[in-house]
């Protein structure tokens, strides 16, 4: 038997939200990343 406060049930829908803005930006972030290192390899592969 669970309970459920309604103050931890908007905890987590916040903590949900701001996880996934945070991913957002992590997966923004790691893609341009991966475009600089690919440039990169690229001109010190020439």
């Amino acid at each position: 038997m669970v309970r459920v406060d309604p103050v931890g049930v908007l905890d987590l829908k916040k903590r949900i939200k701001i996880a996934k803005e945070k991913h957002r930006e992590a997966v923004q972030y790691s893609s341009c990343e991966i475009a600089a290192w690919d440039t990169h390899s690229k001109k010190t592969l020439k």
